[in-house]
């Protein structure tokens, strides 16, 4: 069963009455820096880079449609646009690397290599945005919605 069917099967168990809040991140491409590290990270270990993220599930008709399908109603939705904020493109590289979902994959397919695919994405970082402090966009969706009291 994929992720979204996943979430839809624990919509549909919840409470009558219940309030439901969640957020999801935008497309990879609005999440500069962890989208510039899957690609680097994609490229070292000869995977999809976006095989290497969360399933996306960023399309609000279709995110919208699951809710009302699990009988939410009163459905909210807010674009949440963030900066990403970091002290140089080396500590950007070891967040999304080593303490992130990508240390997973590294480790798993190239455990020996998680130090030069570290540096290799630093690299990139210092070549996309510079090698100080980075401010890159990132941008998430918030959805609210009420599943109501049966009559």
């Amino acid at each position: 069963m994929d992720e979204r069917l996943r979430f839809v099967a624990r919509l549909l168990d919840g409470e009558a009455g219940g309030r439901l809040l969640f957020e999801v991140w935008d497309r990879r491409e609005e999440i500069a820096i962890q989208h510039t590290a899957s690609e680097i990270v994609g490229r070292a270990l000869s995977l999809d880079p976006a095989s290497l993220l969360s399933p996306p599930y960023h399309d609000m008709a279709m995110v919208r449609a699951d809710l009302a399908a699990a009988g939410f109603t009163n459905l909210g939705f807010e674009i949440l646009p963030e900066r990403s904020r970091t002290g140089s493109a080396r500590e950007a590289a070891i967040a999304t690397c080593q303490g992130g979902v990508l240390r997973g994959h590294i480790e798993s397919h190239a455990p020996d290599r998680l130090e030069e695919i570290t540096e290799a994405v630093a690299a990139a970082l210092a070549e996309k945005f510079c090698t100080g402090p980075i401010d890159a966009p990132m941008q998430a969706f918030l959805f609210t919605s009420v599943r109501p009291i049966a009559p």
